[in-house]
């Protein structure tokens, strides 16, 4: 029987953090540690985790403030156990999860990682006014084994997401692969202020195969404390702000090549030129700086407009070394901001992206644990086919309706 850690790095989050630890204490997988790992917080986070008796709970406190990466790197270095999974201090793990995981390892023999599409919840503070209140259940089912090399082709070329990737946050790792990326970086695993990220395409250097379950495990929970909501919700930070916090870190540098922003291509170029410079096994894999400007001015033409001007400034003050193509920087000059059209939340069954969206205020869910009990009480409904075929018809309905003022409003535009 295997062994796993979820490491929770935790910084002044005593809100959401004992909902966290409760999804996690809740699995029924006894060769369970659930390493805390607490950067240097000023509040009563240490009494929030000794509130819980569980014996799988280890904390430890890094004794002084860490940059992001500095506090996974320690971490990873407390990790003694076949597997770990990293999880946010407002996420969560959905019940029984562990146990079905490692029944994959046990299934398979040698697995070097397993990734899965999180269930997103918006916590009642989350600033992303689409996603508050509400919980967003991926319907897919299987089990997929995959080839790192040509996943990692997809995602630096922007046509995968890149949690898709051999995935340490709110993924599974095998530790012998850690290890292996830790020998091979000269001995650090990371190397980049986007850990998550660099870890994913980093890791394709030394796991050649690895498998993707459909099925969700875990829910990416996102609150007023989020780094990711924050920076790419088109809400403003304040002087407390999670982004403010996270830039004003004492981090990795930023690679010269690029601008920070908040664009996703931009960081994940970024992480692959961090990568390149310390894994030889990447070397094929070739730098696109013109298709990722391009991607990032696509993406950031559908956002918030305080999103883009971030991203569309940091791009044409690119350094004079990055040099652009005549027909990129055309594009780049000629970018306008066209932020889609402002619809209702429709929650039901979404046929078009094969998800169920649950109003959590109808539930009374307020937590990620207890949106974790919903999304797996649905999740099971729809195995059984138990979801209701006259509500998924009205739903339906709702749907196009929506789709038809969406399209309404782009016209407009």
């Amino acid at each position: 029987m295997s062994s796993l850690t979820i490491v929770i790095p935790t910084r002044e989050r005593c809100d959401t953090l004992p909902f966290t630890i409760k999804t996690c204490v809740s699995q029924d997988y006894h060769k369970l540690t659930i390493l805390i790992v607490d950067n240097f917080s000023h509040d009563n986070t240490s009494d929030v985790v000794s509130g819980f008796s569980d014996k799988r709970i280890r904390y430890v406190n890094s004794g002084r403030r860490l940059g992001m990466s500095a506090n996974w790197e320690l971490a990873l270095r407390e990790v003694d156990s076949d597997y770990v999974m990293f999880l946010g201090d407002d996420d969560g793990i959905l019940p029984g999860a562990v146990s079905e995981l490692m029944g994959i390892v046990a299934g398979h023999g040698s697995v070097d990682a397993i990734t899965w599409p999180s269930v997103d919840y918006g916590w009642p503070s989350c600033p992303n006014g689409m996603l508050k209140n509400s919980l967003v259940i991926p319907l897919k089912r299987g089990l997929q084994q995959r080839q790192s090399s040509r996943i990692l082709s997809d995602v630096i070329s922007f046509k995968r997401p890149y949690s898709e990737l051999p995935f340490l946050y709110k993924g599974m790792v095998g530790m012998g692969a850690v290890e292996r990326l830790r020998s091979s970086s000269g001995g650090n695993v990371f190397h980049s202020m986007i850990p998550d990220v660099y870890f994913g395409i980093a890791s394709c250097a030394i796991i050649e195969n690895y498998f993707h379950s459909f099925r969700s495990f875990t829910v990416n929970g996102a609150s007023s404390h989020s780094n990711g909501t924050a920076i790419f919700s088109g809400a403003k930070s304040d002087e407390n702000g999670a982004q403010h916090l996270f830039l004003s870190e004492d981090n990795i540098p930023f690679c010269s090549a690029l601008n920070y922003c908040p664009s996703i291509p931009v960081l994940i170029t970024e992480s692959l030129i961090q990568a390149k410079s310390r894994l030889s096994a990447l070397e094929p894999f070739e730098v696109d700086i013109d298709g990722t400007v391009l991607a990032a001015v696509e993406q950031a033409r559908r956002a918030e407009p305080d999103t883009f001007q971030l991203v569309i400034s940091a791009l044409r003050t690119l350094p004079q070394e990055t040099a652009l193509r005549p027909a990129t920087r055309r594009a780049l000059e000629q970018a306008t901001n066209q932020p889609f059209f402002p619809t209702e939340r429709v929650y039901g069954e979404d046929i078009f992206s094969r998800r169920y969206i649950v109003n959590c205020e109808e539930f009374h869910v307020t937590d990620v644990f207890s949106a974790s009990i919903i999304a797996e009480c649905f999740l099971k409904l729809h195995a059984d086919n138990q979801l209701s075929t006259v509500t998924s018809f009205k739903n339906v309905v709702r749907l196009v309706a929506r789709e038809l003022i969406k399209r309404r409003g782009r016209f407009q535009c």
